[in-house]
């Protein structure tokens, strides 16, 4: 009897498995693809990415080209990628590739932007979105998310969605209290500055324009130092994880 129960549960786990591996591979294609705005999917073989130094033109097999801004998401060997569309001051359209750094239910894509300090060195800012499968690139903040993360009313759900929520709203907070600090920064600088220009002989007064500007300058590093996208990001964690 346990000899013909063995073959039939290798059967039944190896069924189980493939039919997992298919759906998974309509949500997480396994080979490289190319998504359409218009939804169209390009498998493999029915596409080529020809990447030269930091550049990559996309062609269909006939050798026809593929316009960057017809692309929503694709995977090459180099990762997987969304193509965000911004404006240039001019405002001319241009698509630049976001690489995916976080794959689940909800992908996280990563932007490092290097900024000269000045002094011969460099700052290093990260800008965050994210992304549904396939349901476009978005900016990380409240409203998105409150509307893509869709919570089951589900009992065993209550602790996850209770963190979610959580670190939800303290995202919120932190982003509302950076616009606070940033104009409460921004208005005492300027006296500051309104003062020690105005009084150039009168030390008193040009101490307290000292004072205002010290606490102006603070006032915007406190603004760099919240960050509501750490909030944000615990939030889409913590969905992954249950969803």
């Amino acid at each position: 009897m346990i000899k013909n129960i063995f073959p039939l549960l290798v059967l039944l786990i190896f069924t189980f498995n493939s039919t997992a591996q298919f759906k998974l591979g309509k949500l997480f294609p396994p080979e490289n693809f190319i998504y359409l705005t218009d939804s169209t999917l390009l498998k493999q073989g029915e596409f080529i990415i020809d990447k030269k130094g930091f550049q990559k033109r996309f062609y269909y097999s006939n050798g026809a080209e593929i316009n960057i801004g017809d692309i929503s998401f694709y995977q090459d060997d180099y990762g997987y990628f969304a193509v965000q569309q911004s404006n240039t001051i001019f405002g001319q359209k241009d698509y630049s590739s976001i690489k995916r750094m976080e794959e689940g239910s909800i992908d996280i894509f990563k932007v490092v932007t290097q900024t000269s300090s000045g002094n011969g060195g460099s700052i290093f800012s990260s800008t965050y979105f994210y992304s549904k499968k396939f349901d476009g690139i978005k900016n990380l903040n409240f409203d998105n998310l409150s509307n893509d993360l869709t919570l089951n009313s589900d009992e065993n759900l209550k602790a996850p969605n209770e963190r979610i929520l959580s670190h939800l709203q303290k995202g919120k907070k932190k982003k509302k209290a950076g616009k606070v600090l940033f104009i409460a920064g921004i208005g005492a600088m300027l006296t500051g500055i309104t003062i020690l220009l105005t009084n150039e002989t009168n030390k008193s007064a040009r101490k307290a324009g000292f004072i205002f500007s010290g606490i102006g300058t603070v006032g915007l590093v406190t603004v760099i130092a919240i960050k509501p996208e750490r909030s944000y990001l615990k939030a889409i964690r913590e969905y992954n994880r249950f969803y």
